[in-house]
Parts: structure tokens; sequence; C-alpha cells
């Protein structure tokens, strides 16, 4: 379980969010509606997957680039025929 503290912050944007639901253009999240707060979360949560996915195909390129990925030892196979 994630546990999210009280916050006393009253800003929160950097700069204004427009939301399409509800067409309202809001400076701080505090103003923000019911509705336009999951927007939010969801939006975001977006973001955060779509970079975490990227960092995650460039540490595999590395990876793979640095020979971590590859197998440190061949396993011989022995036919048995």
């Amino acid at each position: 379980m994630v546990e999210i503290p009280p916050t006393t912050s009253i800003l929160g944007f950097a700069v204004p969010v427009f939301f399409v639901r509800t067409e309202r253009i809001v400076e701080r999240i505090v103003d923000c509606s019911r509705e336009e707060l999951v927007d939010l979360a969801f939006f975001y949560l977006g973001v955060l997957e779509e970079v975490q996915g990227s960092s995650e195909r460039l540490n595999d390129r590395l990876e793979s680039i640095m020979g971590y990925q590859e197998h440190m030892f061949q396993i011989p196979s022995y036919d048995k025929g």
C-alpha cells in the first residue's frame, strides 16, 4: 500500500492546465473539481508509464551494447545418439 501524506501546498501547476472534460483553465490544484483531479491523475500516470517504458528500453539497449545480456559461459550441448 502507498501512503499519501497530507499536503500544505496550494499551487501545484507550473503553468495553467486546460481540462478538456470541463473546458476550464485551472491555475491551482485546489481549484480542480473531482472529475478534473481524476483526469489529471490518469494523465500523469500515462506520462509516467511512457517515460518508464522509454527508460527501460534505453537500459536494455545499454545492457545489450555492454554485453550484460549475453551469456557469460557457453554451456556445451551433447548429442546423445
